[in-house]
């Protein structure tokens, strides 16, 4: 027996020894192979708190993002009886519920947010956030429309997701971001869209930009949510459906049972101009909706140009069981996008003479009207025969099309009536018919003559355009200075500049808050007629005392906001008879610098032509348009012969 265990023992040394032998000749000599061991991961955890990772009164971002990073499938954000203070920007997680506790509220930190806003997801899954009665998300709105404070955005947002699926927000109320409250796009080149969105009994009030952008959605659903105060930059409003791109979508947008209130611009965009026929096609549905006291409660803009490579998008805009108070505003339908309305009320106040208004952008448009009215009524405060319902205001060659129509009661004091939509564009094709054999002419710089002599403005100095493409002419050597004044009219979106040379080549660009001047001074380095661009949504007057200089137009036209004063401007020699357009309320007249009237004061509206003519035409002459009473704004165009140059300046005006 004693001698099998040595035997058995002897055995076992040998193999051990064996085994070790092995392992050192398996390895690279002088080094030793150590055996890997798996990790096994850390079960998930079913709900944390956030405070439980270190709740600091001061600044809770800490807590907050490790609370979500913690992977739990839910994360409390519990009631502490201090508001969490966030100072940097939160990170979602796929596959988590965030769930406020009653009365929690996250607020922004003061001078925090510098670039963007509070909450980013860009791609990712199963994401829910929700409140449980008085919970709150806010933002400091007020300080970041202070240009000393921050610098101007409109992308400040309190939620900004690109490229999720299955995202619902709900229960709460999100508060006075520097952007939207909730903005939804697409960035991820895999997935261009948002996808199975619900946004349900949310409270969005006083965004600086909105309250919910949807730039690309499919299945989206915002429902029982409240859209109040919206105030800052462009739209100003509730809800935009505005893609920016041909690869994006508004596809199966549903959007029931809210109110639009005191909204500074558009309640309800829906924009889907970038898109075209190699788009999805647009479907939208708003029903069950309350409008009140809003700039405009619906802008609809499917504007399309037909410069653009590929027609159209098509598609079906539906909006039924409305109730609306406001202008109703379609800029340029299209033919193929058909906007439907049902069962719709419309209460519009005593100021509106005009309640729907069809405006087309550009020269060369596809015709303005697929709208289809279905048993709608309008109750309309004042006498029918002294107001018109409709306002058509073109700016370019644009006709009704045939597809306008339906069912829409008139009901006034007096009684009820349907409207004539057969009549309307009768009366409207005979206007414009008239109208379109005036054209502006292409600016041609080369038939522009300098004047001799520099000289300063002298007064005039209340006209404010929207939007200006100033020219310069200067001479190599010499030095250029340049004046913009701006006014703010409400929006906080910064004015930006563009400076370009006789050839094209960039002198200087950049941008400026609104309200306040900037001067720019530059050498020419060539000969010839510098341009100044200047776009904002605030207005904007150009002073230059050199000689050579004027505004041209801008989209056919110049536009001008809150103004009064004299645009001057230049008729050539051997024309005797010409024509000036004016779209909007204002007071003008017409009249030379040596005194000759050819257009007596005469009060504008709608899109006409205004025919002068003067006693002699021998000789190139100036003549200036006075300009007053504008009620918000009036467009101004010069029809050909008329060189399209303006000037606030007649001394200095190109000849």
């Amino acid at each position: 027996m004693k001698t099998k265990s040595l035997m058995i023992f002897a055995g076992v040394c040998f193999a051990s020894l064996f085994f070790f032998e092995g392992a050192l000749s398996a390895a690279p000599a002088g080094k030793t192979v150590k055996k890997k061991v798996k990790k096994v991961a850390a079960p998930r955890p079913e709900k944390v708190k956030a405070s439980s990772f270190g709740f600091n009164e001061e600044d809770a971002t800490e807590c907050l993002q490790k609370a979500i990073n913690s992977n739990a499938k839910e994360v409390v954000i519990d009631y502490t009886g201090k508001d969490y203070i966030i100072g940097k920007r939160i990170s979602l997680r796929s596959n988590q519920t965030i769930t406020l506790e009653k009365n929690v509220v996250l607020r922004a930190k003061k001078g925090a947010f510098q670039k963007r806003g509070m909450f980013v997801r860009e791609g990712g899954e199963n994401i829910t956030i929700r409140g449980m009665g008085g919970s709150r998300i806010i933002m400091n709105k007020a300080d970041y429309r202070n240009p000393k404070l921050y610098q101007q955005s409109e992308h400040r947002h309190i939620f900004n997701f690109a490229s999720v699926s299955n995202v619902t927000i709900r229960d709460l109320s999100l508060e006075d971001s520097g952007g939207d409250g909730i903005y939804f796009g697409g960035y991820l080149k895999r997935k261009r869209y948002c996808e199975n969105i619900l946004v349900e009994n949310v409270n969005f009030s006083g965004h600086n930009r909105l309250g919910i952008a949807v730039i690309s959605g499919k299945n989206v659903i915002i429902r029982n949510c409240r859209f109040v105060n919206a105030e800052g930059c462009p739209p100003q409003g509730g809800i935009d459906l505005e893609p920016n791109q041909n690869v994006e979508m508004l596809k199966n947008i549903l959007i029931e049972n809210c109110v639009f209130e005191n909204n500074k611009g558009a309640a309800l965009s829906v924009a889907p101009s970038k898109l075209d026929n190699t788009s999805e096609k647009v479907s939208v549905t708003v029903r069950n909706c309350k409008f009140s006291r809003n700039g405009i409660d619906l802008y609809l803009h499917p504007y399309y140009s037909k410069n653009r490579p590929y027609p159209p998008v098509s598609g079906k805009i539906t909006l039924e069981n409305m109730v609306l108070s406001s202008v109703t505003q379609f800029h340029t339908p299209v033919q193929t996008v058909l906007f439907e309305l049902k069962n719709c009320v419309f209460n519009p106040p005593v100021r509106n003479s005009e309640y729907f208004d069809f405006t087309s952008a550009m020269a060369g448009e596809t015709p303005v009207g697929n709208i289809r009215f279905i048993n709608c009524k309008l109750n309309h405060p004042g006498d029918i025969n002294k107001q018109k319902i409709f306002r058509v205001r073109y700016l370019s060659e644009s006709l009704f099309s045939d597809l306008l129509g339906g069912e829409l009661a008139i009901v006034t004091p007096t009684g009820t009536k349907n409207f004539d939509f057969e009549a309307l564009k009768k009366a409207e094709k005979t206007r414009f018919a008239k109208l379109y054999k005036y054209r502006p002419i292409p600016l041609d710089i080369k038939k522009l003559s300098i004047p001799e002599k520099d000289a300063a403005r002298v007064k005039n100095e209340n006209l404010h355009f929207r939007n200006c493409d100033f020219l310069q002419y200067a001479e190599k050597g010499q030095k250029i200075t340049l004046l913009i004044k701006s006014k703010r009219i409400g929006y906080d979106s910064s004015i930006s500049y563009n400076l370009t040379s006789p050839s094209g080549q960039k002198v200087e660009n950049g941008s400026f808050v609104p309200g306040e001047s900037k001067t720019l001074s530059f050498t020419a380095e060539e000969t010839g007629i510098y341009r100044l661009y200047v776009k904002s949504f605030n207005v904007e007057d150009i002073i230059s005392s050199h000689r050579g200089n004027g505004l041209t137009h801008v989209r056919g036209n110049f536009n001008l906001i809150q103004s009064s004063g004299r645009l001057y401007f230049m008729v050539p020699a051997g024309v005797k008879n010409f024509a000036i357009g004016a779209t909007g309320k204002a007071q003008i007249l017409v009249r030379s610098l040596a005194g000759e009237t050819v257009l007596k004061n005469t009060r504008t509206g709608e899109m006409q032509a205004f025919e002068c003519s003067r006693k002699n035409a021998d000789k190139a002459e100036i003549f200036y348009i006075e300009v007053k009473n504008v009620f918000w704004s009036i467009a101004i165009t010069l029809f050909d012969p008329l060189p399209p140059v303006i000037s606030t300046n007649p001394e200095t005006l190109f000849r």
